[in-house]
């Protein structure tokens, strides 16, 4: 590539290393903010789940389970207006907000990461998700907690959202004898939970994707085939309401009690009704999960450079759409892709400090330095490795040089 300095601010491009893109800049002593970033603009590679009723398994032992949340355990999730008052005023139970009403759920496809089927908080796990597709707000920093239905959105797709390990491990650090929450786990699922219009027998879930390091497939799905090719029947993590003769929703669901109660003429179907024989106007569907196994410590470092390391950048996504027979887009797109963090340089008093913005939590960096020539090698800035948010300062003086971010080994 070749190098180009911008004339009255002492900057320059340097060639780039692969899948990475980076600047240097000196700044002037009236730039007391910086905001000046070094762009490391790779994606990771996004998983592809779909919401069909079969176990694929697939290259790289990447896996997707369909229908894997429906759980007929329980007769009932669904009870009488009178029952659930009773049992309110019997238990002393006051719900804030008192209700969450079916009229306000909110249609479409979310994607998010969710602790894998193995874990010990696989039920609470279930239990936020069904309640977070209701309007419920539920836990979404898995920093703090094993069940969080964690927003793939916040800081884009992460190459450990989907990897699940027979051994311990959390956000895709290996945990054995961490003496917490996280020492029990076993990593991560991505999951594709929906909300649609209708009887889930008229719709499909479309899934497309790029991707260069995996081999899981895109497709289109219906949405209530499980495993043996069969209709799926309602259940407490494949939820059916049909709304009564006046057209107004004054069901709800009720996250202290976890059960959904019928108000009225409306109907909510918990209980192994098959969608095929009762009216549905809307359905909440825990749906479909994607994972890669990672046998070993050593496999799941290797995982994590696949993806830091992969090209070409910018490049990976994974979108999802409900679609109603035969070919009607009846719900927003639901999209993420991944992000790598950037460097930000701020002047602050004598110093200059490097911090390490966005991108993946948990994926590591490293600064390198080089000399303000095209030739000049590239060294370590110190030994120190980075996560998102970690910062360093330097002598102002040193400003004249290039800076970059590299993954950590």
């Amino acid at each position: 590539m070749r190098s180009r300095r911008f004339l009255g601010d002492s900057a320059y491009l340097r060639p780039e290393p692969k899948s990475f893109s980076w600047i240097k800049t000196g700044l002037p002593d009236n730039d007391r903010h910086g905001g000046i970033e070094m762009k490391l603009k790779q994606c990771i590679t996004a998983v592809a789940a779909i919401f069909c009723c079969l176990t694929l398994t697939l290259a790289a032992s990447a896996q997707v389970k369909m229908g894997e949340g429906d759980d007929l355990s329980f007769t009932s999730q669904t009870v009488k207006y009178d029952v659930w008052k009773s049992r309110a005023k019997a238990d002393a139970k006051v719900v804030t907000p008192p209700v969450i009403y079916m009229s306000n759920v909110v249609l479409g496809v979310r994607i998010k990461s969710i602790a894998a089927t193995t874990s010990p908080s696989t039920l609470a796990v279930r239990t936020n998700v069904m309640a977070g597709l209701a309007g419920d707000d539920v836990p979404t920093d898995p920093t703090t907690d094993p069940a969080a239905w964690v927003d793939t959105q916040y800081h884009g797709l992460q190459w450990w959202h989907y990897i699940t390990t027979p051994f311990y491990s959390y956000m895709g650090t290996p945990t054995s004898g961490s003496g917490d929450f996280r020492g029990s786990e076993y990593g991560h699922r991505l999951g594709f939970h929906s909300v649609g219009s209708g009887s889930p027998v008229d719709y499909d879930l479309l899934i497309e994707s790029s991707s260069s390091t995996t081999s899981i497939p895109t497709g289109r799905y219906a949405v209530v085939t499980n495993s043996l090719g069969q209709l799926r029947s309602y259940n407490r993590n494949f939820v059916g309401a049909h709304i009564g003769a006046d057209g107004v929703y004054k069901s709800f669901f009720d996250r202290a009690q976890n059960v959904w109660v019928e108000v009225g003429d409306d109907s909510i179907y918990t209980a192994g009704e098959m969608p095929t024989a009762v009216p549905t106007t809307h359905f909440l569907d825990f749906g479909a999960t994607s994972y890669r196994d990672v046998s070993s410590e050593a496999e799941l470092a290797a995982s994590r450079s696949m993806f830091t390391n992969s090209s070409p950048a910018s490049n990976h996504w994974v979108k999802a759409s409900l679609i109603r027979r035969p070919n009607t887009v009846t719900s927003s797109v639901s999209s993420t892709s991944s992000s790598m963090p950037s460097l930000a340089i701020e002047k602050m008093g004598g110093n200059i400090k490097l911090t390490v913005r966005g991108g993946q939590k948990g994926l590591r960096a490293q600064i390198q330095v080089a000399a303000p020539t095209v030739t000049s090698p590239w060294t370590l800035l110190g030994n120190t490795v980075f996560d998102v948010g970690g910062w360093t300062n330097i002598p102002a003086a040193d400003t004249n040089k290039f800076f970059r971010l590299v993954p950590a080994p």
